[in-house]
């Protein structure tokens, strides 16, 4: 199988971008609030593909920041 993912859309003034696209494993760390769209592509040796993707909600971490005990 190969994959790919890739970001579709991301919100204004984001840098981030998927880690290991080509890996089943890939991750994502947003450095931005807002709507993300993710797509995968998956294709077999024999040429069949299938795309999924999906919006993912991220919302900022506040003005305060966390604190350790």
């Amino acid at each position: 199988l190969s994959v790919a993912w890739r970001v579709v859309r991301r919100p204004p003034g984001s840098r981030a971008d998927i880690v290991l696209p080509d890996s089943p494993e890939a991750s994502l760390v947003p450095d931005a609030a807002g709507t993300w769209r993710v797509e995968v592509v998956v294709a077999d040796v024999s040429g069949l593909v299938a795309v999924a993707a999906r919006d993912i909600e991220v919302g900022g971490c506040g003005s305060v920041p966390p604190v350790v005990e």
